[in-house]
């Protein structure tokens, strides 16, 4: 094998008998030592544009990092538990008569979870849960806690959760005990230890021994909880009956562990016969089989795959992973697209070198691997200060996103892994390309001067910055539209005033003297309603009885879910309700307190009344009470407006008085509040004073949404700002190459504006053939993804043509600034240049 002499040092070069395994590692040391000399130097000498390269490549390796740790984080989700792949969450289905889906519950009702133990040897363990909120109180430190649970004493053996102190075996086994997490002893038991002393709940002050402190919740667990209760506690207060026959209140999380062997899908299948077997034919709107279903849900699909009615806590969606792992690709591709751009075009600069390399004998696959491990220097170097930057930003990314990222050694060696083939992707797409590109330089060519750029190695540039602005208006598209779309949920009407509107948990001191406590409080002018109910907007309509209604003259079952709030008399008035037939609930009516219903228009369409009025007077049986509908009240939207309007039932009970609300003047608010809080204070002394604002709940239905469309807004603008920088570079790159022309065109009298536009116009028209092909892609994108609101925006041509003008303004800024500096240089000195 011959090697060439200015490749290989005089001074190394053995005798040819001595050329063995040592001679050519000495070869190759001093070839690959060459190479990043000369990449070395290379970067040295042509500062701007390896400064634009590491910017963009360590800016979009950076991004890309982030993202993948995020999707990491969803994907990892409960399945810190040991048994996380054997772990199903028993749902509930209820069935319309015609076997429709009327409600899925993600909790089920008492009875199931012991019932579910006995009757299927399959299943290892069980665990069940209630969630609660009231008060707990140590002395005088007392606050209401959102984040309680009643749960079993097996709670521990499902999820694995580390405890500080206490045995987590034996912790929730005895009555009145309680395991807290360590920001709660902190809170509670100030410089004490917490294990044993005692915490008071609710208003009855129940007393509760601590016998487990615990580190908290991992953040990547699909539900939360500061206090857990044993369950046996709870039992104390139930009626027995409940434990065995009260199919209607569904509260209980309930999972269950299979034996290692054991398939769901085949226990799933044996359900609806478990189902006809325990429960009562008819009875509680309850038909076995044929009105219920039970379904297991894999533990570690919850967070992204599971969107029932009562969720745990706030899931997410998978499709979420999809579109932040394109943007992640696009962001890669932008990044890479850059490169290529620059270094191909810079690759000009280097012609005679690469003429002068191939003459004296250099072979292609040398000049290849020459320019290779300049990209690849260019590209290792990003990617250490991608991973640097991303070292000093977590903590404000995990502060942003409100969650501690934590890796198990497992995930740690993956993501090791994808770091890795991030690191030989980025490399072999960004830095092949350029390298062939550069070797395939013909020499005689070169030498002679008749080289020529080739038109198609342009057209390639162009179709790469088509391509990136294509991928960068679509975002512009899709941020528009995505802020558009929850600015639009944030102020739309919905049917109701939301605002100076308070809420107010009570306790049974308050329920007692509810009558008493809205006259007091109606005393004072700034107060203008008040009313007690079961639900109000900004919550889910989870509760549903079953109906009959009077329909072409006789009663008959109805097929379509009629969800309920159970009111008093001020609800609708108290919320700014408006009615469209019939009355309001009136006091003096004496029968309205019993059998006077109110529908909303929702309902009567579902019944197929052909107007509101026809509603009025009609017939109706609701969780077995009979009554007649007295009024129609017009649409609104008690929940997010993802979902369409349900059908709903108002009647009047005392068990209603689960919320009170307060509808303000907002005069004089603060004297007005405390005017309020000490009415509470006279009714419920134990009780911790709590309020909300209902427009601060409603705003909460969104925060979620919200704080992923800001992270994609900040991900879309790194994607279009790594975009310019590659303009940048190109326009950059394209006035140095046109210094002559442009020196002569000016001595010829051009002007200014005229430079400008000779440079500028050429990458507009790019930029506006990408607003071209991105259109109809971002339209039909964005279109699929409102599909996901039951009320959303309509997409308009002016979306386009904003998002359009802004890629084109930012075109024209980021391509501006050479463009100016080439019209303003002084010809004499561009005419000498060359």
């Amino acid at each position: 094998m011959a090697y060439q002499l200015d490749l290989i040092p005089q001074t190394i070069k053995p005798a040819w008998p001595a050329c063995g395994i040592s001679y050519i590692i000495q070869i190759r040391g001093v070839m690959l030592k060459n190479y990043f000399k000369t990449a070395w130097r290379g970067l040295i000498r042509n500062k701007m544009s390896s400064l634009i390269n590491l910017l963009g490549l360590t800016i979009g390796l950076a991004s890309v990092i982030f993202i993948l740790i995020w999707i990491q984080n969803e994907l990892s989700y409960d399945a810190y538990n040991k048994n996380a792949d054997r772990t199903y969450r028993v749902s509930r289905e209820f069935l319309n008569s015609d076997g429709s889906t009327n409600l899925h519950l993600a909790a089920v009702a008492l009875p199931f979870q012991p019932l579910l133990k006995e009757s299927f040897p399959e299943i290892e363990t069980t665990t069940r849960f209630l969630q609660d909120n009231d008060v707990m109180r140590v002395g005088e430190n007392k606050f209401t806690e959102n984040k309680i649970i009643w749960s079993d004493d097996h709670f521990f053996d499902v999820f694995a959760i580390t405890f500080i102190e206490g045995d987590a075996r034996t912790a929730l086994k005895e009555p009145n005990s309680i395991v807290i997490t360590k920001e709660m002893a902190k809170k509670y038991f100030v410089n004490k230890d917490a294990l044993n002393q005692t915490l008071y709940y609710s208003d009855k002050q129940i007393p509760l021994k601590v016998t487990g402190v615990i580190a908290g919740m991992p953040t990547n667990a699909h539900f939360n909880f500061d206090f857990a209760i044993s369950f046996v506690t709870l039992e104390q207060f139930l009626p027995k009956e409940d434990f065995l026959n009260d199919w209607g209140g569904n509260n209980y999380f309930t999972y269950i562990v299979l034996k290692k062997n054991a398939n769901a899908k085949m226990l799933e299948a044996k359900f609806p016969a478990f189902l006809d077997k325990i429960m009562p034919i008819e009875g509680n709107g309850v038909k076995g089989s044929k009105g219920n279903k039970l379904h297991l849900q894999k533990l570690t699909d919850i967070h992204l795959h599971s969107h029932l009615m009562g969720e745990a806590g706030i899931n997410s969606d998978i499709k979420y992973v999809y579109i932040f792992g394109c943007i992640a690709l696009f962001i890669l591709l932008i990044a890479c697209i850059n490169y290529m751009n620059l270094a191909s075009a810079l690759a000009l600069t280097r012609l005679k070198e690469v003429g002068v390399r191939k003459v004296i004998g250099a072979k292609r696959s040398q000049l290849f691997a020459q320019f290779f491990t300049e990209s690849s220097l260019i590209i290792v170097i990003s990617l250490l200060l991608s991973i640097t930057t991303v070292i000093l930003l977590m903590p404000a990314f995990e502060n942003f996103n409100e969650t501690m990222y934590t890796f198990s050694i497992q995930q740690y060696v993956l993501f090791g892994i994808g770091i890795v083939a991030l690191l030989l992707g980025t490399v072999l797409l960004a830095g092949s390309y350029p390298s062939l590109y550069i070797s395939s330089f013909r020499p005689v060519a070169i030498l002679k001067g008749t080289f020529t750029k080739g038109n198609t190695k342009i057209s390639l540039r162009k179709v790469l910055v088509v391509f990136q602005f294509t991928i960068s208006i679509s975002l512009i598209v899709a941020v528009l539209i995505i802020s558009k779309q929850l600015n639009y949920m944030q102020n739309a009407e919905l049917g109701f005033d939301k605002n100076w509107l308070i809420t107010l948990p009570v306790n049974d001191s308050i329920k007692n003297n509810f009558e008493t406590v809205k006259n007091i409080l109606l005393r004072n002018s700034n107060i203008k309603n008040a009313t007690f109910s079961s639900r109000i907007p900004s919550g889910q309509l989870l509760d549903e009885q079953g109906a009959m209604l009077e329909i072409n003259g006789s009663m008959q079952q109805i097929n379509f879910r009629l969800a309920c709030i159970l009111t008093d008399f001020d609800y609708l008035k108290t919320f700014g309700m408006q009615i469209a037939a019939g009355r309001d609930f009136l006091k003096d009516m004496p029968t309205d307190s019993t059998n006077a219903f109110i529908i909303n228009e929702a309902a009567v369409r579902a019944a197929g009344w052909l107007s509101d009025k026809d509603a009025v007077n009609k017939q109706i049986v609701y969780g077995g009470s009979k009554g007649r509908i007295v009024g129609v009240v017009k649409d609104f939207n008690f929940e997010s407006l993802e979902k369409p309007i349900t059908p709903m039932v108002f009647f009047i009970t005392p068990i209603a008085r689960r919320v009170f609300s307060i509808r303000l003047t907002g005069n004089n608010l603060q004297p007005t509040i405390q005017y309020i809080q000490n009415v509470w204070q006279q009714f419920a002394p134990n009780m911790d004073f709590s309020y909300t604002f209902l427009d601060d709940k409603l705003h909460n239905l969104y925060k979620a949404e919200q704080k992923l469309n800001t992270i994609y807004i900040l991900f879309a603008a790194i994607a279009i700002f790594i975009a310019c920088l590659g303009l940048f570079g190109l326009a950059t790159f394209t006035a140095q190459q046109r210094t002559k022309e442009i020196g002569i065109r000016k001595v010829l009298g051009a002007s200014t504006m005229t430079i400008t536009s000779l440079i500028s116009k050429d990458f507009i028209k790019l930029v506006v053939l990408a607003l071209i092909i991105a259109t109809p892609i971002a339209w039909w994108a964005m279109s699929q993804w409102l599909q996901n609101f039951a009320f959303h925006i309509s997409i308009n041509a002016g979306t386009f043509l904003s998002a359009g003008l802004l890629a084109i303004i930012i075109a024209i800024v980021t391509i501006s600034f050479q463009a100016v500096k080439a019209a303003f240089a002084n010809p004499v000195k561009s005419l000498r240049s060359e």
